[in-house]
């Protein structure tokens, strides 16, 4: 852990002055997924640590999905990422298993997702 992650993650944690609906059902989800970006790249705790507060990142997330009526859960995390650290951009992977529901054994994914920080961290 370098010297900024902690410091980021207690940011994070902060608790920001939540001043409407939209923020508080963004809230808890997307820390969550900030504090996995920031364990993961050391330049991120860092964008974190010297960038603006939360308070500020929830109020611009919000404004535009009153803005677009509405943004999915990535939109939102990547608005989180980009606010932070422009530029940088979320992948997703999803699957779908279309007998999942009536299967007997439930088979494990066949794919295996390493990070670069996995081999050598």
């Amino acid at each position: 852990m370098n010297e900024y992650t902690q410091q980021a993650l207690d940011k994070v944690k902060e608790d920001p002055k939540v001043t409407n609906r939209c923020c508080s059902i963004i809230r808890s989800k997307t820390i969550e997924v900030l504090e996995g970006f920031i364990n993961r790249y050391d330049e991120f705790a860092q964008a974190v640590v010297q960038g603006e507060s939360m308070h500020d990142m929830f109020d611009t997330i919000c404004k535009e999905i009153e803005k677009k009526q509405g943004l999915s859960d990535i939109e939102v995390y990547q608005r989180a990422a980009d606010f932070f650290f422009p530029g940088s951009k979320i992948y997703c992977h999803m699957d779908l298993d279309l007998c999942g529901s009536v299967r007997e054994h439930k088979t494990e994914r066949t794919s295996l997702d390493l990070s670069f920080d996995d081999l050598f961290g």
